[in-house]
């Protein structure tokens, strides 16, 4: 029943699927929930994949990428084959890629996909892997610096949650929101704004994240504390009074 309105709502356009597709899809995950596995539990898992398809195919790319997301994650709790669960989270991958275009909500979806994978427990490591590339491949997209550290840092997170702990790819996801503050640094000098703000906040931010990293026990992040707590005091030294509060306090999360 839930599939036969689900195909008649698809074809009402996208103004009548932002506000009938969206429950169908809830309903869905109700469904699958309540069948406790089985072939029923299953076919509507793949009525929740089709409903987050037909929304983003509508150009409601946030409403799909949201009911794919938490489609995954009620998928996964109820014991889906990591196959299915991965393929919800690939299509809001597609969606985030080709129809969000705005950077604003992109950041904003790049994390809750990061969010959503880390829920999903039963991921295969090769899935997980695929899914970390795709999403630290979107900070070179950001236009700011910020916005390019807050992606890395969010990738860091889908190889460090459950029970893989991937230290190399910590590593790396941090190594590349901390270019992004130095890069950022290099822009300001070459237009003559040396000591600016923002190179400083970026590695603020970079700080509060390797700080929780390193209380999970990652040591790729603890390697990286001293250095980064060495340059926030110096940024702390040269700003203002609001700027030299934050750095000092990030630098005290570092130990």
């Amino acid at each position: 029943m839930y599939r036969l309105a689900l195909e008649g709502l698809a074809r009402g356009g996208g103004e009548r699927m932002a506000v009938t597709v969206e429950p169908v899809a809830f309903l869905g995950m109700a469904l699958a929930a309540r069948a406790g596995g089985g072939e029923l539990c299953r076919e509507a898992q793949v009525l929740v994949l089709g409903a987050g398809e037909a929304l983003l195919d509508a150009g409601r790319s946030r409403q799909g990428i949201r009911v794919l997301l938490r489609g995954a994650v009620s998928a996964s709790r109820a014991g889906a084959a990591p196959d299915l669960v991965y393929s919800m989270l690939r299509e809001a991958l597609v969606g985030l890629e080709d129809r969000c275009p705005l950077q604003a909500a992109k950041r904003s979806a790049v994390a809750e996909v990061a969010g959503a994978v880390c829920e999903c427990g039963g991921l295969e490591p090769g899935q997980r892997a695929t899914l970390g590339e795709v999403l630290l491949g979107y900070a070179g997209g950001m236009l700011s610096s910020a916005d390019e550290a807050g992606v890395a840092l969010a990738a860091a997170h889908v190889r460090w949650c459950g029970a893989e702990r991937d230290e190399e790819w910590v590593g790396r996801c941090v190594d590349r929101a901390l270019r992004a503050a130095a890069a950022c640094e290099r822009r300001l000098a070459a237009a003559g704004r040396e000591g600016g703000a923002e190179p400083a906040l970026v590695r603020c931010r970079v700080a509060r994240a390797v700080a929780r990293l390193a209380a999970e026990g990652s040591a790729a992040a603890g390697e990286r504390a001293g250095a980064l707590a060495v340059a926030l005091r110096e940024a702390a030294a040269g700003g203002d009074e609001g700027l030299r509060a934050a750095c000092e306090e990030a630098a005290a999360l570092l130990g």
